[in-house]
């Protein structure tokens, strides 16, 4: 499934548009701005929601930035019949690329929380293991041919309700760890939702 050249040339997009992902951070500070300002961060209950609505911002911020590349790659890739495996390894450097900020995040949560910032930190990287699957594996594909303004609308609008369930159950998982209750529940069913993204991508390669 994972093609190395691959990885080096989304590796390569993302350095040609490091202009770009400039642009990203520094949205996403002043999101960090307004947020500390309108009291957001003063709890651990507040940097845990802020935290999860932070990565859903960072994690479509960095899709489309894929997904905007209109360097011919895709159509590229599919005349070769290697576009799902393209796909694949897009996940694969999404979700490489998303895990120093949910790691830096955790360490901000270790200081003030102690390991609770760490299981929240887990339930991230499962959350963006779902949301790289769920987005650039099973729904782009379904996209090629079309504009690139309708596939950046139809990715938002289809992968919403997937998405959202992902995200609340990351979101209850970290509260319950936050109140000491049982996470397990959470974290089957981010990895049940997981498996059957995976399930549908395998079945429509078939």
């Amino acid at each position: 499934m994972i093609h190395f050249p691959m990885i080096a040339c989304h590796l390569a997009m993302l350095h040609a548009r490091r202009m770009l992902l400039w642009v990203m951070a520094f949205v996403l500070l002043l999101a960090c701005l307004a947020m500390g300002y309108a009291g957001w961060f003063e709890t651990i209950a507040d940097l845990v929601s802020s935290g999860w609505i932070l990565m859903l911002m960072v994690c479509y911020g960095l899709l489309y930035l894929f997904m905007a590349d209109e360097s011919g790659r895709d159509a590229y890739f599919k005349g070769l019949g290697l576009y799902r495996r393209w796909c694949w390894t897009q996940a694969v450097v999404h979700f490489f690329v998303m895990v120093p900020l949910i790691v830096l995040w955790g360490i901000v949560l270790a200081v003030v929380w102690g390991t609770g910032g760490w299981g929240m930190a887990g339930m991230m990287l499962l959350f963006e293991a779902v949301f790289a699957q769920a987005t650039m594996v099973s729904l782009q594909p379904r996209f090629v041919g079309l504009s690139k303004s309708k596939q950046l609308a139809l990715m938002g609008v289809i992968s919403g309700p997937w998405i959202l369930t992902a995200w609340l159950l990351g979101v209850f998982g970290s509260k319950s760890l936050l109140y000491g209750d049982s996470i397990w529940a959470f974290v089957v069913g981010l990895a049940l939702l997981g498996g059957i993204q995976t399930a549908f991508s395998f079945y429509s390669e078939a």
